[in-house]
């Protein structure tokens, strides 16, 4: 088994043609911008240091090739691919946070507790 490890895809243009390339769905392209230009809003107003993913993008792509398959409209098939990434990849990070400030206040509780019993 042998692991290689690729540096992250952040130019645009780049991740707008890996999106094309993904889209199945010839009438789901013109969405490729639409998806890169959400994310960056997202990322810069709403939630700063949200990591998203090729991963996490290529699977709202396959999402709204999905939904499109089943005869959903365009436009739906993006706003709910988008509620998707957005959800799990945000709350994700969230749990993380979470659980990292759980960890530390536990350790901190354990010093406290160890420093009282001197």
């Amino acid at each position: 088994f042998v692991e290689v490890w690729v540096p992250a895809i952040t130019d645009e243009s780049d991740l707008e043609n890996i999106i094309i390339h993904s889209l199945k769905n010839q009438s789901l392209k013109p969405f490729a911008k639409s998806i890169l230009t959400f994310l960056n809003w997202f990322r810069k107003t709403q939630y700063p240091k949200l990591v998203v993913s090729l991963r996490d993008i290529l699977s709202w792509v396959q999402f709204m090739d999905a939904r499109k398959a089943l005869g959903s409209p365009d436009d739906e098939c993006y706003i709910h691919g988008a509620c998707m990434v957005v959800f799990v990849v945000s709350n994700s990070k969230w749990q993380q946070c979470n659980d990292n400030s759980n960890s530390n206040s536990n350790s901190n509780s354990n010093s406290n507790s160890n420093s009282n019993s001197n």
